[in-house]
């Protein structure tokens, strides 16, 4: 049910936690890269690992991140690290309109001081060629 109502998109899922240091390093990033997919059928959601509710909403208003967050409990984290092979933090995957998961090869968003041009420019192709 989840993502029911974005079945005609793409869905970008950030798996994130706020104990992690390149979690969070990538976070004051996202508002600029959301920027750049605005108007396209593109939806970013964002699943707090291991994060309480009340600190993942501190961190999308910190940094004015127009995505959904999602806090998983610990079942729905075990589920989905097995469903889509999560072995680490910060994961990136992306499902397709009316598919499961496309391959996505990003392990990172940025290098710390800026957005890397290879997640975006995948993105950008992905997103492109589905049109």
């Amino acid at each position: 049910s989840l993502f029911e109502k974005e079945k005609d998109k793409f869905v970008y899922l950030d798996f994130w936690g706020n104990w992690c240091e390149p979690c969070m390093e990538e976070m004051r990033f996202y508002g600029s890269l959301i920027d750049r997919f605005k108007g396209k059928k593109i939806t970013f959601i964002f699943m707090g690992v291991n994060t309480p509710e009340k600190e993942a909403l501190k961190v999308k208003n910190k940094y004015r991140i127009n995505g959904r967050f999602v806090t998983l409990n610990a079942s729905e984290v075990e589920i989905l690290r097995d469903l889509l092979k999560i072995s680490g933090y910060p994961t990136h995957k992306l499902l397709k309109p009316g598919s499961v998961v496309t391959r996505y090869g990003s392990d990172r968003i940025t290098n710390g001081t800026t957005l890397l041009p290879r997640p975006v420019k995948e993105l950008e192709t992905l997103l492109a060629n589905a049109q």
